[in-house]
């Protein structure tokens, strides 16, 4: 029942932003991704330089990306980042659902 309610917050969360279902499963989307990149970086003691030269992203996107700014990056933007730390694929599963 947590579970449930947990994505019901969720979902509402987003619908403040949009009520176009493809906006909000975007910014969910979004969302996942950037919290799982964070999350995989700190278990793996990566500074933010670190993330930077190995994620190949720049100084203002690290910024961004520690700040939770989901709205200056796309999902295809936010998987590279992901693809580029090696970050494991199933880890960003295994988050969503402890999450949901």
């Amino acid at each position: 029942m947590e579970n449930n309610q947990s994505s019901q917050q969720k979902s509402s969360m987003w619908s403040l932003v949009s009520e176009d279902p493809k906006v909000i499963s975007d910014l969910q989307e979004k969302s996942d991704l950037l919290i799982g990149i964070l999350m995989q970086a700190n278990q793996q003691g990566l500074k933010k330089s670190q993330i930077i030269s190995r994620g190949g992203i720049t100084l203002k996107e690290s910024s961004d990306l520690h700040k939770g700014k989901i709205d200056q990056f796309t999902q295809q933007r936010l998987k590279e980042v992901t693809q580029n730390l090696g970050m494991d694929p199933s880890f960003m599963a295994t988050m969503k659902m402890r999450v949901d």
